[in-house]
């Protein structure tokens, strides 16, 4: 099987999981109704930027998650990652597609999409993408065969990793040429799984692990409740808000309106 030159694009098949992010810029892109089904998550009212992205999760992740997840149905792992997401503040972002969080032993910073996170084998945080995934949680091995896995109905049976890291990069608004989708397209070690990740359905298959065993079992950990900053405060301030913020979205995700 060939590969992409520089300037060509990774599918052509018309049917997509997502749009670029130069498409989503403004909310009535892809919102045809104005009815807001979606008031609410434990109380609050969600800001403008939060509101696109749940209403976009529903739209293009929902419905193109692998089905055959043993132990949560594509809208369990829909409300519980977006949960996550919201609480992470990764919803607030402009553009989560290229977000990455990268904690130091001085703290936590935000770096560029072709950095790697130099430390996060030591102080195990290295967040990316919509899903607000933890890079270091899969295996290499996992990531890449949940990728062709999740791909495969969208692109084709002829998907390779590399289709996948074009879309991500796609998606994300580096377009086809430029130097960050050509080496997003040709990323290899760590940047090549924090860019995999990054790929919703891929990204949101991992995330839903975390959350279930981490934050969804009687011993919460610690790491899952917080009032530090707004989002936490308003989605994650106790074990009945986490619930109560996933039951509101899994009603949002069920319904029939975006």
């Amino acid at each position: 099987m060939r590969g992409y030159g520089a300037n060509e694009s990774c599918y052509s098949r018309p049917r997509r999981d997502s749009m670029p992010i130069n498409q989503q810029m403004s909310l009535n892109n892809f919102i045809q109704s104005t009815s807001l089904i979606l008031k609410n998550v434990n109380g609050y009212n969600l800001n403008a930027d939060q509101e696109k992205w749940v209403r976009w999760i529903k739209q293009w992740t929902l419905p193109n998650l692998p089905k055959d997840n043993p132990n949560a149905t594509p809208l369990q792992m829909v409300a519980r990652v977006t949960w996550w997401a919201l609480r992470e503040g990764v919803l607030d972002e402009k553009n989560p597609f290229s977000y990455s969080n990268c904690e130091y032993s001085s703290g936590q910073k935000i770096i560029g999409p072709l950095e790697v996170c130099p430390q996060w084998k030591s102080y195990r945080a290295w967040q990316v993408g919509i899903a607000a995934v933890q890079v270091q949680n899969p295996s290499d091995t996992e990531v890449e065969n949940m990728s062709i896995k999740a791909y495969k109905p969208i692109i084709g049976n002829k998907v390779t990793i590399k289709d996948v890291l074009c879309r991500a990069a796609d998606q994300a608004g580096y377009k086809a040429g430029t130097s960050e989708y050509n080496t997003i397209c040709n990323s290899s070690g760590n940047l090549r799984k924090s860019w995999l990740l990054r790929s919703h359905l891929v990204g949101f298959w991992f995330a839903e692990i975390e959350v279930r065993t981490e934050c969804l079992i009687s011993s919460v950990k610690s790491w899952c409740i917080s009032a530090d900053y707004t989002a936490a405060k308003q989605f994650a301030s106790n074990k009945s808000a986490i619930d109560k913020s996933i039951a509101d979205l899994t009603t949002y995700f069920k319904s029939s309106s975006l």
